[in-house]
């Protein structure tokens, strides 16, 4: 599979697989979001290319190039080393970040009101298992 109508009859065949729809039902010229892939999918369709490519993908290739014909065309277009180069910069990028910041954050757990409350019973290690009401 090198060619982009290779690629673009694979990427119709597992997103209509994914969907429940024949693969003639995808448009190429479609955006990804109007089939209603989200970045879970996406991430998982382009790691099976990858595969069937022999060569992982960045996981941001989908969004870069957000229908069928135009992920194609790029993945024709750009040279293997480039593909496996973007993926593992990728990887690094995310991996040497460095801490993350949670901005915001909800919760609803028995005992635990705000999340300072939910962090107190976690580090004294409350037992806060209960019986589920009726």
């Amino acid at each position: 599979m090198k060619d982009a109508a290779a690629i673009a009859a694979w990427l119709r065949a597992a997103l209509g697989q994914r969907l429940g729809m024949p693969a003639e039902a995808i448009d190429p010229a479609a955006r990804f979001r109007s089939y209603g892939v989200d970045s879970n999918m996406a991430t998982g369709l382009l790691a099976e290319l990858g595969t069937a490519l022999g060569q992982p993908l960045s996981s941001v290739l989908a969004w870069d190039h957000p229908t069928v014909a135009a992920l194609a065309a790029a993945i024709e277009a750009a040279p293997a080393e480039t593909r496996i180069a973007a993926s593992v910069t990728a990887s690094r990028t995310a991996a040497e970040s460095g801490p993350i910041a949670i901005i915001g954050m909800a919760c609803r757990f028995p005992g635990a009101d705000t999340p300072d409350a939910l962090w107190h019973l976690l580090a004294a290690g409350t037992d806060m298992i209960r019986e589920v009401p009726q």
